[in-house]
């Protein structure tokens, strides 16, 4: 991207660092400010997101241009490979205009995990100014071993931004070994079959619709370890002079699914807001002059607050500790995944209580605050964000116990 070509490698001498680490700042700033611009657009297509159940291709080509899906992609390949803390600022304030749009953004950033595969699989999806956008399920299904690569077949819902995808990664898992390897193979478009079947409440525009594979042969070059990718070890990171795609994956990931419900709840916060302070109640005194709707408002803010400072606080010390070279411990990493799944909790709250303070006006379905409430009703029946397990794990490890998914921790 243009706006790439003065920053090189990240591999500079030291006296270079102050001035790398200003020109991101600078560039990351520069992709918040697009993420904001975009905001009235996508409130305005909201409606026509949910109906289409897919992101508009305008959307997709506002995305692109704004250079909102190369945050993290390898400068090497024309990215920007910015920090997790930028893509959530965007996150944020893309779900303030679609929580839908978020959610799938959110998806088609995962450069952190594509840079992890071999450097041919890398090359083939963005070498030569190729600007493929990928999207992927992480459920596995049994995969078997083939000469120079695997057998896959298989179906795998919920594949968020399908219709846009050129590639897809899922889940397979090798069980004719005595410790079953579980892995994430790469497809191109031609490879698998999109099956039109989401019809749902919540999330409505992300188009997480299943994906069907007939027997697709995978060379080994478009494999790779999820246990690799969980440790932040996989090879093809190692190709790429920063710690950005050496980070433990799960627990990256856990948090960047609370940006979008940080967003969702701004939308409703906001709304709210402003329909407040032009409206008069019953008495017909204004309702921004009751102490019970001061009350709520509070209450609510506090809680957007509190979940945004969580997730920054614990993104920034995810980034120290991988940069210096500290390895996270299973405590750590529970607790971070805790902390995820509490934050998306205290989003929901702050929804629920401006819907429950909306009334009746709330109920066509193009509302904006029930949309948010739907929206975040979704997210956080996504596993990554399911408070009940989070909670055991933390639990199960706080006891001396292995957490419930020891594949994905």
């Amino acid at each position: 991207m243009d706006e790439n070509s003065q920053y090189e490698s990240e591999e500079f001498p030291r006296r270079g660092d102050i001035g790398r680490e200003a020109a991101n700042r600078e560039l990351g700033e520069m992709l918040v400010h697009r993420a904001q611009e975009l905001v009235p657009k996508l409130r305005e297509r909201a409606a026509r997101t949910e109906e289409l159940r897919s992101l508009p291709l305008e959307t997709i080509i506002d995305l692109r241009r704004a250079g909102l899906l190369s945050i993290q992609k390898p400068k090497r390949y024309g990215g920007y490979q910015l920090g997790y803390d930028v893509l959530m600022d965007v996150l944020i304030e893309l779900g303030r205009g679609c929580g839908s749009t978020a959610w799938t953004t959110m998806v088609l950033n995962c450069a952190n995990i594509l840079a992890g595969f071999p450097e041919e699989a890398q090359q083939e999806l963005w070498a030569n100014g190729t600007d493929a956008l990928v999207s992927g399920v992480f459920t596995p299904v049994p995969a078997l071993i083939a000469d120079g690569g695997y057998q896959l077949r298989g179906s795998w819902s919920y594949a968020s931004g399908v219709d846009h995808a050129d590639w897809l990664f899922l889940g397979g898992v090798i069980v004719s070994q005595d410790i079953p390897d579980v892995r994430l193979f790469l497809l191109p478009k031609s490879d698998f079959v999109v099956v039109d079947d989401w019809y749902v409440s919540g999330l409505r525009g992300t188009g997480s619709k299943r994906v069907v594979v007939d027997d697709a042969f995978i060379p080994k070059h478009r494999t790779v370890s999820l246990s690799q990718l969980r440790e932040g070890t996989a090879a093809g990171a190692q190709l790429h002079q920063t710690w950005l795609y050496r980070a433990p994956l799960a627990p990256i990931y856990r948090l960047n699914t609370v940006a979008p419900a940080i967003g969702i709840a701004l939308s409703a916060y906001e709304y709210y807001h402003d329909w407040v302070r032009a409206r008069l109640g019953p008495d017909m005194q204004p309702l921004s002059q009751k102490a019970n709707i001061q009350i709520h408002l509070a209450e609510c803010a506090a809680d957007i607050d509190a979940a945004a400072r969580i997730v920054r606080t614990e993104i920034s010390e995810i980034t120290e500790r991988v940069r210096s070279g500290y390895e996270l411990t299973m405590r750590e990493r529970a607790r971070y995944h805790r902390d995820a799944a509490y934050s998306c909790t205290l989003c929901v709250r702050a929804i629920d209580r401006l819907y429950e303070q909306s009334g009746a006006t709330v109920l066509p379905d193009k509302h904006l605050i029930q949309r948010a409430w739907r929206d975040i009703h979704a997210l956080v029946a996504h596993t990554a964000n399911r408070w009940d397990d989070a909670m055991q794990d933390f639990g199960r490890i706080e006891f001396g116990l292995r957490p419930l998914n020891e594949f994905f921790y």
